[in-house]
């Protein structure tokens, strides 16, 4: 599943145009990263806005399978349900990372706690979308946080690891 979620990833970053794309897209900040540059305070404090707003469109798509009624007689409803349940708790984990993160730019253990929220999200939501009537219900948000959550680790968590092993502070803030 996490094979899959990567090529799908690594298509729709092919299948964007090489614009240099504006600081609402995900393509920008990689673009960014793959010059050599890292991030500025503001881009990442930009970054994080976008990154929240991704998270609750794909929120919002959630809750649509969380009101809709899954068949009761399926033996896997069960495993929906827990499912569901699991990550209803991971955005909101997710959503009070962001914030603290936004207080504290260089903390690496808040940037890998949302990165694993993050991906722990994207692989429920793979494993949910096999379901045909969950998948119509998702649309394509879950593809696109997956690709916000790539950029995430490319244009912020790997800089960020590099400049703590560096013993350096990747970000100033004012």
């Amino acid at each position: 599943m996490a094979r899959n979620l990567g090529i799908i990833i690594i298509l729709i970053i092919l299948f964007i145009p090489a614009s240099g794309g504006t600081q609402d897209t995900s393509n920008y900040y990689i673009e960014k990263v793959f010059r050599g540059e890292n991030l500025t305070t503001d881009e990442i404090n930009n970054f994080l806005t976008q990154l929240e707003f991704k998270t609750k469109a794909f929120e919002k798509q959630y809750s649509k399978i969380i009101v809709t009624d899954l068949t009761t007689d399926n033996p896997t409803s069960d495993v929906y349900e827990k499912i569901l349940k699991a990550d209803k708790s991971n955005l909101q984990t997710s959503f009070q990372i962001i914030e603290k993160l936004r207080k504290d730019l260089n903390s690496i253990s808040l940037s890998i706690g949302l990165y694993i929220v993050l991906q722990d999200l994207l692989q429920n939501a793979l494993d949910l979308s096999l379901n045909k009537r969950i998948r119509e219900l998702f649309g394509e948000t879950h593809i696109e946080l997956g690709v916000w959550c790539f950029a995430f680790r490319k244009a912020h968590l790997l800089p960020l690891a590099l400049a703590k092993d560096q013993n350096r502070q990747l970000y100033v803030v004012k």
